[in-house]
């Protein structure tokens, strides 16, 4: 059945005028106008209440603005995702960031100073090398840098990352081993081994997922 929306919008704006009107004279139920108010509810047809069918008919258009309202506003409101996917002609693709075409001009970042060995932890080091190699690799024009594996305390990783974000504008990337580096070897046919290495992953997305200087992870 075709709903003359227009019809319908014009039937139920004429009685809602009528009983405000009613309303703001103070009249009760035994008002004759008040009377006239409830039952002459489309114009053209004075004194006749309306049937199940016009009812329906009102409620189902009020439903449908209503709902699309919601979605105008709801979708007005919702901000395009930060760092997002595009899918070009040709089946080619390109990294959004605001919008934006982003283009990664990076490092693998892992610094170990001179006489150190492989224990050393730049996460937790108190002279902060991350503050001085920004400096440098932004001067460079790098704009991102990837992290081989997070560290074992995420404080120490978001502070790490925050810098090089708030200070030089550096983005990074979060990697993760995927178990590679376990001791005898990695385990990938057995299901638990499968799934520690889930959570470890699931873990990570979960503690830097907020982190604004976060590019991507893999």
């Amino acid at each position: 059945m075709k709903l003359n929306t227009n019809k319908i919008i014009a039937e139920s704006t004429y009685c809602r005028g009528v009983i405000y009107r009613a309303r703001q004279n103070g009249s009760d139920k035994s008002d004759p106008y008040r009377r006239t108010a409830i039952d002459r509810f489309s114009v053209g047809a004075p004194f006749m209440a309306p049937d199940a069918r016009t009812i329906a008919r009102i409620s189902a258009v009020y439903i449908v603005l209503l709902f699309s309202t919601c979605c105008i506003f709801m979708s007005s409101c919702a901000p395009a995702p930060k760092v997002r996917i595009h899918a070009l002609k040709g089946k080619a693709y390109q990294l959004l960031v605001d919008n934006k075409p982003y283009i990664i001009k990076g490092a693998c970042y892992s610094p170990i100073p001179i006489g150190k060995g492989n224990p050393y932890d730049f996460w937790s080091d108190p002279n902060e090398p991350w503050k001085v190699d920004g400096k440098l690799m932004k001067e460079m024009g790098i704009n991102t840098v990837r992290f081989y594996q997070p560290p074992d305390n995420p404080e120490n990783g978001k502070k790490v990352i925050r810098d090089l974000y708030q200070l030089y504008g550096i983005r990074s990337i979060l990697g993760s081993w995927l178990g590679f580096w376990e001791y005898p070897c990695p385990r990938y046919a057995d299901s638990d081994f499968r799934e520690k290495v889930k959570k470890e992953v699931l873990d990570m997305v979960a503690y830097y997922k907020d982190e604004p200087g976060i590019l991507l992870g893999y």
